[in-house]
C-alpha cells in the first residue's frame, strides 16, 4: 500500500484547507444579499408640512431657503428702479451721442426724406463706412420712446424700461440665491442689490453693457440653478447684442455649464449655442442693414464683415484699432472707482472666491465660484487695458453684489477653518469677530451708497437739471462750448430748439463732436477715426446763438466767457445752479455727501448757466 511521507500529509493538508476556504467564499457570494432594513418610523404630521417642496442645495446656513419672486421684484422696483429711472444723471458723452441722440432719430420718424429738420446727432461710429453700432440694441432697449413725442417724458419712460428688466433680472438672481446658497447669503444678496449705489448708478444707462449685464445677470441666476440651456442662451443674446467684448466675464460660467451640468448632453449645449447666436448675428445684421443701405453692402473701413456691426467693434478694439485716442488711465483707476461706487462691497467681492474655497463645506462650491469669479476675473481684465471707462466694469457689478454676499456669509467659516481644530476658543471668537465685522459692513455699505446717490445728484445734477428752465416755446440754437460733454440729449431740449458746437476757446484743438443726421445710410460725411475736429462740427457764427450753456465761477464770469466765444451780450440770465469743480474739489468730498456741510463746504463750486441771447 502506498504509504504518504510526513511533509507530503503537511502540504496536502494545507491544499484541502484552502480549497476548503475558496468554496466557502464561492457559496457566501452566490448567496442572496440580505433584506433591506425596515423604513424608518413614520415622522409625526409637522414634519410633512413642505413635503413636497423641492430641495434645491444646501446653503450657507446649512438648509435651502425661498422667497417670493414678485415680492422680490416689487421692492427692487419701488426703492431703486423707479428713483434711479427719474434722479440718475449722464455719467458718459457715449451714453448721450452715441445712443440717446440716433434713438431719438430713428424713434422720432426722422428718416431720410426728412434727415434735414432732425435735431439728433450721428457720431462717426454711426457712419455706414464704420458701423459700429447696432440698431437692433437701440430699438431693443429704447422702444417706449417710439410711443411718445421726443421729449423728457420719453426719456424717463426709456429709463424705466430699462430699470424694469434690470430688477427683473436681479429678482432671478436674488431667488436663485435663496434656493442654493441659503437663507444668509440670499438675504445678503437682497439687502446689497436694494440699496447698491453702484448699481443705481448703472442700471438705467442706456449703454450695451446695460444689455450684456442684463442678460449675464440671468446667466448667473440660471447657472446656480444648473439649467445650462438657458445659460448659454443668456451669454450669446447678451453679449452679441450688447457689447461683445464683455464675453471673457462670462468663461466662469461655461466652465459650470461644461463642468457641472451633466443632465444636457454636450450636443443639446451647442446647438442651443448655435442657434441663440445665429439669431442673434442675423437680427442685427437685418437690422442694422435697413437702416446703413442695401445699396452700401459692402466691406467697411474697418472689416471685411459689412454691416455687421458686433463684428466691426471688436475689429476696431483688437484689430488695430485706436481706442486709445479717447484717453488713457493709469493701473489705479478702476481701483478708485470701484471704491467710489461700490465701497466696502469692493474688497469683499474680490476676496469672495478665495473665501468660497476656503468654506466650500459650507456652500454649493461649484455654484458659487461661477457667480463671484466674473468680477475679479473681469477687473483684472480691464485693468491691463491702455483705455479705461468706468462703465466698463458695469457689466459685472451683479457679480459684485453676490460675491459679496457670499463674503459675508461664509467669512466666519473661512477665517476659523483657517485655524487648528485644537484651537477651539479661538476658532469661536474669531467667529464671533467676523459676524459682528459682516454685519458692520453691511451697514457701511447702506450709508455710504446712499451717500454716494446724494452725492452725485446735489454735486453734478444740474448738467441734465438746466434745460428744464428754457422756455417751452424755445427755438433756434443752443450753443455749448467747453461743456459739450455734459449735455443730457436732445430729448431735455424744446421740439424746436437743436444743440450747436463752437469752436474751443483761445483756439485749441477740440475733439471730433457728432453732426446733425443726414439720414443714417448717408455716406462721404466728414468724419474721421482719429478724433480730429473738423470745420463742419461747428456753427458758422456763434451770433446765430438763440442760448448758450456755460460753466463759470459766477454768472459775471459766464458773460464774459459767452462773449469771448464770440457771441452777442446775453440779453437775460434763465438759470444758474451749481455745479461741484471736479478739479479743485478734494475727491472724498465730491464722492460722497455728508450733512452738516461737512462736504458742501470742502467743495469749491462753479455755476453752470444757462442765458438767452
Amino acid at each position: 500500500m502506498f504509504k504518504l511521507s510526513s511533509s507530503s500529509l503537511f502540504i496536502l493538508r494545507i491544499f484541502v484547507h484552502a480549497l476548503r476556504l475558496r468554496l466557502c467564499g464561492l457559496m457566501r457570494s452566490r448567496r442572496p444579499p440580505p433584506p433591506p432594513p425596515p423604513p424608518p418610523a413614520s415622522p409625526p404630521p409637522a414634519a410633512h408640512k413642505n413635503k413636497n417642496k423641492k430641495s434645491n442645495g444646501r446653503g450657507a446656513d446649512g438648509a435651502a431657503s425661498n422667497v417670493p419672486f414678485v415680492k422680490v421684484l416689487v421692492a427692487l422696483i419701488i426703492i431703486r428702479a423707479i428713483p434711479s429711472s427719474f434722479l440718475n444723471g449722464i455719467h458718459d458723452c457715449d451714453e448721450t451721442y452715441n445712443y440717446w441722440e440716433p434713438l431719438m432719430h430713428i424713434t422720432a420718424g426722422d428718416d431720410a426724406e426728412e434727415s434735414a429738420n432732425s435735431r439728433a446727432l450721428q457720431t462717426w461710429e454711426y457712419a455706414p463706412e464704420n458701423a459700429l453700432r447696432s440698431y437692433l440694441f437701440l430699438w431693443l432697449a429704447g422702444w417706449p420712446a417710439a410711443l411718445l413725442p421726443p421729449s423728457r417724458v420719453a426719456f424717463h419712460a426709456v429709463r424705466l424700461h430699462l430699470a424694469f428688466w434690470a430688477s427683473f433680472a436681479e429678482a432671478m438672481l436674488i431667488t436663485a440665491c435663496y434656493r442654493r446658497f441659503g437663507r444668509i447669503v440670499g438675504s445678503n444678496a437682497y439687502f446689497l442689490f436694494l440699496i447698491s449705489g453702484g448699481l443705481f448708478t448703472s442700471t438705467t444707462q442706456l449703454l450695451p453693457g446695460t444689455l450684456t449685464a442684463l442678460g449675464f445677470t440671468a446667466a448667473t441666476a440660471l447657472a446656480i440653478e444648473r439649467k445650462p440651456l438657458g445659460v448659454i442662451a443668456c451669454v450669446a443674446v447678451g453679449s452679441i447684442l450688447g457689447w461683445p467684448v464683455a464675453l471673457p466675464a462670462a468663461v466662469p460660467l461655461a466652465l459650470l455649464v461644461l463642468i457641472d451640468c451633466p443632465s444636457r448632453s454636450l450636443v443639446s449645449k451647442v446647438v442651443v449655442g448655435l442657434v441663440a447666436s445665429f439669431a442673434s448675428i442675423a437680427s442685427t445684421f437685418a437690422v442694422d442693414a435697413h437702416y446703413y443701405g442695401f445699396k452700401s453692402l459692402q466691406p467697411t473701413s474697418i472689416t471685411p464683415f459689412s454691416h455687421l456691426s458686433p463684428l466691426n467693434l471688436l475689429a476696431y478694439n483688437f484689430l488695430g484699432g485706436a481706442s486709445d485716442l479717447y484717453g488713457v488711465e493709469g493701473a489705479l483707476y478702476y481701483v478708485r472707482n470701484a471704491i467710489l461706487q461700490l465701497n466696502v462691497l469692493f474688497p469683499l467681492a474680490f476676496v469672495s472666491p478665495l473665501v468660497v474655497a476656503f468654506a466650500a463645506r459650507r456652500v454649493d462650491a461649484l455654484g458659487a465660484l461661477a457667480a463671484a469669479v466674473p468680477f475679479p476675473l473681469w477687473f483684472a481684465l480691464l485693468s491691463r487695458l491702455p483705455h479705461k471707462e468706468e462703465r466698463f466694469l458695469y457689466v459685472v457689478y451683479p457679480a459684485a453684489h453676490v460675491g459679496g454676499a457670499l463674503t459675508l456669509a461664509l467669512l466666519p467659516d473661512a477665517v476659523s477653518g483657517i485655524l487648528p481644530s485644537t484651537w477651539r476658543k479661538l476658532r469661536y471668537a474669531c467667529r464671533m469677530l467676523a459676524s459682528v465685522a459682516g454685519a458692520v459692513l453691511l451697514i457701511a455699505f447702506a450709508v455710504l451708497s446712499v451717500s454716494r446717490v446724494v452725492a452725485l445728484r446735489l454735486h453734478y445734477g444740474s448738467a441734465v437739471d438746466l434745460y428744464a428752465y428754457m422756455p417751452s416755446g424755445a427755438t433756434g440754437n443752443v450753443c455749448v462750448h467747453t461743456e459739450w460733454h455734459t449735455f443730457p440729449s436732445s430729448l431735455h431740449l424744446p421740439e424746436r430748439a437743436q444743440l450747436a458746437f463752437l469752436p474751443m476757446p483761445g483756439g485749441a484743438k477740440g475733439p471730433l463732436m457728432p453732426l446733425r443726421f443726414e439720414g443714417t445710410s448717408t455716406v462721404g460725411r466728414p468724419f474721421n477715426r482719429n478724433n480730429e475736429e473738423t470745420p463742419e462740427q461747428y456753427i458758422d457764427s456763434p451770433s446765430s446763438c438763440a442760448y448758450f450753456v456755460v460753466r463759470a465761477k459766477d454768472g459775471v464770469e459766464a458773460a464774459d466767457a459767452v462773449m469771448a466765444a464770440g457771441a452777442r451780450k446775453p440779453r437775460k440770465l434763465l438759470a444758474s445752479l451749481p455745479y461741484a469743480n471736479a478739479a479743485q474739489s478734494p475727491s472724498w468730498a465730491r464722492g460722497w455727501f455728508l450733512p452738516g456741510g461737512l462736504t458742501e463746504k470742502r467743495i469749491v463750486w462753479d455755476k453752470y448757466v444757462l442765458f438767452e441771447m
